[in-house]
């Protein structure tokens, strides 16, 4: 279930944290990400934005998605999807995104997990 609190920044998180995966029995990996480095975020005047993002290392899955900064509702509710729907880290990369928005997000993150 995703949540969002619309503060000055947004905060919104989908899946289980870290912390929540230290019982996991498969192993998971953690990607971080500055979402100011996105041109949306840019364009929108943000300063400041971070997000990471939990998937387990053998099914390529994506466990969870924690943001902060602008647009943290409208990320958050795109792994939202992906998680429902079971698609795969590595998948993302296949898709093409609108220049510029907040879901080019995903292709960073896709391409950070194949480097």
């Amino acid at each position: 279930m995703p949540k969002v609190l619309y503060l000055d920044p947004e905060l919104a998180k989908v899946g289980f944290t870290e912390d929540e995966l230290k019982d996991y029995a498969g192993e998971y990996a953690c990607i971080k990400y500055n979402i100011s480095d996105l041109e949306k975020t840019l364009i929108s005047g943000a300063q400041k934005g971070y997000m990471k993002v939990v998937y387990d290392k053998d099914t390529r899955k994506i466990l969870g998605c924690h943001v902060i900064g602008d647009g943290a509702g409208q990320i958050c509710s795109m792994f939202s999807l992906l998680i429902q729907s079971g698609i795969t880290i590595d998948k993302i990369s296949d898709y093409v995104f609108n220049h510029p928005t907040y879901a080019e997000v995903l292709n960073d993150i896709a391409s950070k997990v194949k480097q």
